[in-house]
């Protein structure tokens, strides 16, 4: 690969990949590729199978595009095409796959992206994309806001503040439509195991980005 060739696969695997540093070759004593991953530089075969192949396939990816644009010196950013990764969660734990289509689109702004997964980790940020789901051989829009408003929904009856409970403790009980059991109770009837799935992860992420008293 030639220098922009170069920069551009170390640009796009830090961005794919945030522990990788850095990726050379090793000529004396003896031939070897060398990485730089989470801080400690390895030989590339002693990198897990999963991180390897994340290698390869983002490495294909910028090689095409730097053979479709010779003449740029940022071929990632500004090569246009269409780019379709089947089981794109496959080996990918439940944070990664979480941020890997934002990580992917970051990297490759201008590639259109058909992407097919089971978990749904993946629907996490997915509000903008276009979502479909394969359900007895058809496909089904899956309109993701609607239900991320009725998730938050939902979550805001769970949250209370400490100083209107610690109030209300002392004047009047609290209603039985607003108990945690009812609450759970209506969740359970009224959300699909997708949907109830997802209601957890938007809670957790709320409690890491709320206030310093989490639900216990």
């Amino acid at each position: 690969m030639n220098a922009p060739s170069l920069d551009a696969l170390k640009q796009v695997l830090s961005t794919v990949l945030p522990n990788f540093e850095d990726i050379y070759v090793q000529y004396q004593p003896k031939l070897q590729l060398l990485v730089s991953y989470a801080g400690k530089t390895m030989l590339y075969q002693q990198l897990s199978n999963s991180v390897k192949n994340w290698i390869a396939l983002v490495g294909d990816i910028v090689r095409r595009l730097c053979l479709l644009n010779p003449k740029s010196l940022y071929p990632c950013l500004e090569g246009d095409g269409i780019l379709l990764i089947d089981a794109i969660d496959h080996q990918l734990d439940q944070n990664t796959s979480q941020v890997i289509l934002q990580r992917l689109h970051q990297a490759f702004p201008r590639l259109q992206i058909i992407a097919t997964g089971n978990r749904m980790e993946l629907l996490e940020h997915a509000v903008e994309y276009q979502c479909l789901k394969l359900e007895h051989k058809q496909l089904f829009d899956m309109q993701l806001q609607p239900l991320k408003e009725e998730f938050d929904s939902i979550y805001e009856n769970l949250v209370f503040n400490e100083e209107v409970i610690e109030t209300d403790a002392l004047t009047e009980p609290v209603p039985e439509s607003m108990t945690p059991q009812s609450l759970l109770e209506q969740i359970q009837q009224y959300l699909t195991p997708e949907q109830q799935t997802e209601l957890l992860h938007l809670m957790q992420q709320q409690d890491d980005t709320s206030s310093s008293h989490p639900i216990s």
